[in-house]
């Protein structure tokens, strides 16, 4: 009889696997949620002339509200990640998470640049 459902039954082996890439790329998700920070937060706020007070505490809740959904993206992650090992959807899944922290890096780092030279111009 074939399994018209499309959910496999995989192997402890590859549960593993999932684990590991799940926690690599939680791992990279940490960093990216740092380097955001850095680039849409920390680096321009100085530049803005807002007082020094200010800047802090947007610095301490910005990051306490990236933290948040950075923990939140990684809980999904695990589901997103495992139920495509059910699905035989594996892979795909995780060139798409890649492939979305790749942009939002890229994205991040284009409007830090864009904010720096508008910043520094005026």
């Amino acid at each position: 009889m074939k399994n018209t459902t499309g959910i496999i039954h995989p192997s402890p082996l590859q549960y593993v696997m999932c684990y590991a890439v799940w926690f690599c790329l939680a791992i990279a998700s940490i960093w990216l949620a740092l380097q955001v920070r850095v680039y849409l937060i920390q680096q321009p706020l100085p530049f803005s002339g807002i007082d020094f007070r200010v800047v802090r505490l947007i610095t301490i809740v910005s990051t306490i509200l990236i933290g948040f959904v950075v923990l939140i993206a990684i809980i999904f992650l695990e589901h997103y990640l495992r139920t495509g090992l059910v699905k035989n959807r594996f892979w795909p899944r995780v060139i798409r998470v890649v492939v979305i922290q790749a942009i939002v890096l890229v994205v991040s780092y284009a409007a830090n640049l864009l904010m720096m030279k508008v910043l520094l111009a005026g």
